[in-house]
């Protein structure tokens, strides 16, 4: 839910849940008449004036409605609703906090707690507050379109930061590799040019080795099985593909100590080979296995993908052993369970917090390791494997919400905001999220959020001269909509429209510190105006910082301004670069020139 965007669906509840309260109101004030009439009728004027959105004058009846109850729910969700659309934060959020205390069970307050949170950039105490009002309501269209938004939202910051640079792009691949909707021949090349880009990355020889399996190229799988245990002796989910090829083999013995290695050490991890683990692959009938092991192989042949029997071994983690351990000990061994047993770290204690949501990540519990990587990433913003995982979850939260979206007759218009956000800004289908957002135009003809997003797509979807039209619309309307300006200035780059596209590029360079794209982009159509020694000032710092150039076709022309500035020397090295990215680009898959697609979770 965006500042001063609360649905009609909440403030007609709101406005009847106000005026019923009237009737207690005596009974919070015992018997004080005067007291509780003089509150009434400022909670209503109160009322009255936010409704109106007139904020100046809403925020001094409401504090002295609370002067007179401090405790009383509604004056103070009403005045932290205003204090936030007027810009006092840390007011607002004491005054929802005291009416998140007057009713834990309701989820507005948390609705509007988030909001703020998220406005100062505290993210992980926004994701706390959002997961609270969907645990107190569910079925609330309130706490479902408010998370969604957050949850979008928050997917599309962290994936643009990815995409910056070399390492950034290689984690982007792998996210689009994880999703369902991609056929296993394109999850091999994504995977590969992950690998290519950072070789290093945690996990990425493993995943490489299962996606082998898929497409039935065991011999892909030995090698990158090999490749991924000497880059980690660790690394389980290698240890389980050792297992699968040894037992092909009709290595049994070998087959039975990884099995009970990878179950010892996290029983999820070793649920999560179920998937990849043929039923009838089975061994001898005189051949004896015990342990995780026989607990795995049995659930296999009967298709249990939960295992019970597993879970049960979860408890196994908390023994002395595991107590003594380090945090980080527990997490280079991959024992997950253990690392999410542990008391929670100190608070400016970046990698306990990063270990901690990684390990809850591994475990597929999203809710869990959403605030602990963000309050990881807080401390650590260029740590791309938190910025990875927490991708992954907000996306799969954000398909959930979706999910629970389809099923709401509230208001439809936002319905469609969302699906058409989780459609194209998740899941990277901007054709299937352009009727989503035209139905959303419909019922809201002048809402410049939608017609920018809308924009979006149309540019996305080949139909530019639809994109600048919706995107000046909405500039129209609300001057300050970047998203709209962006689509401009990527329309104007597109057809080399250079000086055009310059002072859009300025506004999204002045607007945003440390946005690297815009930065490049404005060395680019400055370098193509003539303007050199300004174009090298914005193009060569985010290159030097690591921004992402596969093709190595921003060195090149860096290297050409360089040569035209008179640095022979800086241009040499720039040209010596774009060659190493041009050649490392060639030998690797890859299925064209655009950027990754974003993560589908169908």
């Amino acid at each position: 839910m965006k500042i001063g965007q609360e649905s009609a669906h909440f403030r007609r509840n709101l406005m009847r849940a106000v005026v019923a309260s009237a009737a207690v109101v005596p009974l919070l004030a015992q018997g004080n008449v005067a007291e509780s009439g003089t509150f009434d009728a400022l909670l209503k004027e109160g009322l009255a004036l936010h409704q109106r959105a007139d904020y100046q004058h809403s925020i001094p009846v409401l504090t002295a409605a609370r002067k007179i109850f401090p405790h009383d729910y509604f004056a103070n969700l009403l005045l932290g609703i205003d204090l936030l659309r007027n810009g006092k934060l840390d007011l607002a959020i004491a005054a929802l906090e005291q009416a998140s205390r007057q009713r834990p069970m309701e989820d507005f307050p948390y609705d509007y707690l988030a909001e703020a949170y998220a406005v100062q950039n505290h993210f992980a105490d926004a994701a706390e507050a959002h997961a609270h009002a969907m645990r107190m309501a569910p079925a609330s269209w309130q706490a479902v379109e408010s998370s969604a938004e957050f949850w979008v939202e928050r997917f599309r910051q962290l994936s643009a930061r990815l995409r910056s640079t070399d390492k950034g792009l290689a984690a982007a691949y792998r996210l689009e590799a994880m999703s369902p909707a991609v056929s296993y021949e394109t999850r091999e090349e994504l995977l590969q040019r992950a690998a290519s880009l950072d070789p290093a990355a945690p996990g990425i020889w493993s995943d490489l080795a299962i996606s082998d399996i898929a497409i039935e190229k065991p011999g892909d799988a030995r090698t990158h099985t090999t490749r991924a245990l000497e880059e980690d002796a660790g690394d389980l989910r290698a240890v389980e593909m050792e297992a699968l090829l040894a037992a092909h083999d009709g290595n049994w013995k070998l087959t039975a100590v990884d099995l009970d290695r990878v179950g010892k050490a996290s029983p999820g991890t070793l649920r999560g080979a179920l998937a990849i683990w043929p039923r009838t692959l089975q061994p001898p009938p005189l051949f004896v296995i015990t342990g995780a092991a026989a607990e795995f192989l049995q659930c296999a042949v009967q298709g249990n993908m939960e295992c019970p029997a597993l879970h049960g071994r979860a408890g196994l983690r908390t023994s002395s052993k595991s107590a003594a351990a380090s945090r980080e000990q527990l997490f280079r061994e991959q024992r997950w369970e253990a690392v999410a047993a542990l008391p929670e770290p100190k608070r400016m204690e970046p990698g306990g917090w990063l270990q901690r949501g990684g390990a809850f990540f591994q475990l597929g519990q999203c809710e869990k390791a959403i605030p602990s990587l963000e309050r990881g990433l807080a401390m650590e913003q260029d740590e791309v494997y938190g910025s990875f995982a927490l991708c992954w979850c907000y996306a799969t939260e954000a398909g959930q919400a979706m999910a629970l979206m389809q099923h709401t007759g509230e208001d439809e218009a936002a319905v469609h905001v969302i699906k058409g956000d989780v459609l194209f800004r998740v899941q990277g289908n901007a054709q299937a999220a352009l009727p989503e957002y035209t139905a959303a135009l419909r019922g809201h003809p002048d809402d410049p959020k939608v017609l920018e997003r809308l924009a979006e797509a149309q540019f996305a979807s080949g139909d530019v001269a639809s994109a600048a039209q919706s995107a000046r619309a909405a500039l129209l309307i609300d001057p300050y909509r970047f998203s709209a300006i962006q689509t401009l200035a990527s329309i104007a780059m597109e057809a080399r429209r250079y000086e055009e596209a310059i002072p859009y590029l300025r506004k999204l360079s002045g607007h945003k510190q440390n946005d690297l794209r815009a930065e490049v982009e404005l060395g680019v159509a400055l370098g193509q105006t003539g303007q050199t020694a300004d174009a090298i000032g914005h193009l060569a710092p985010p290159l030097a910082r690591g921004y992402a150039d596969e093709k190595g076709s921003l060195h090149a022309q860096l290297g050409a301004m360089l040569r035209k500035a008179g640095r022979t020397e800086e241009a040499a090295q720039a040209f010596a670069e774009a060659r190493r990215l041009s050649e490392q680009y060639q030998q690797t898959p890859h299925r064209g020139d655009h950027e990754p697609k974003q993560l589908s979770q169908d």
